[in-house]
């Protein structure tokens, strides 16, 4: 008996010690949703499931170049006139810009660069793929941009010509 009551002790002390964990991640993510900015980005999907992460969709950002910028290498990201913009990183930066890179044009807008690694954001199984679109509607995510490090996913959204994004209901 005494044994047994040992073992729940620590089963409750190891279950205390993962929701603390679980929870300060969680308040974390809440505090950069309300400190930090937010800015809509255009994206294109790059893939759309992998069996042993679950349903989701992969997102390249489209961001404007900075000035003469290329399209590749290290990136620091920051949020102007309610956009992302993306300049390159100076070369003697602190290798925590290197999670960011230009990896090339964005070939239906020239003047833009797509960044890398694409953000993931995970879908329902019913929810149909995002990432297909019909002729004139643009693919659009909502994010928080982190001092350092690539933007967090809130949400995705459709823009249709001029109108204004709508959020797409994903639940």
């Amino acid at each position: 008996m005494k044994h047994d009551l040992g073992l729940l002790r620590r089963g409750v002390l190891v279950g205390l010690v993962q929701l603390m964990l679980v929870g300060s991640l969680a308040g974390k993510l809440w505090y950069d949703r309300a400190a930090l900015p937010r800015v809509w980005v255009r994206c294109t999907g790059v893939d759309p499931d992998d069996p042993l992460r679950g349903r989701y969709v992969e997102l390249r950002l489209s961001v404007p170049l900075a000035g003469t910028a290329e399209a590749y290498g290290p990136a620091r990201l920051h949020v102007a006139g309610g956009q992302l913009i993306a300049e390159p990183a100076p070369h003697d930066s602190a290798s925590a810009w290197d999670e960011v890179t230009f990896v090339g044009r964005d070939v239906a807008r020239p003047s833009f660069a797509l960044l890398g690694p694409p953000v993931a954001v995970f879908l329902p199984e019913h929810v149909p793929d995002p990432t297909l679109r019909l002729p004139g509607e643009e693919l659009w995510l909502e994010a928080t941009v982190p001092h350092e490090g690539p933007p967090r996913p809130i949400r995705l959204g459709i823009k249709r010509g001029n109108a204004p994004i709508v959020p797409l209901s994903l639940d």
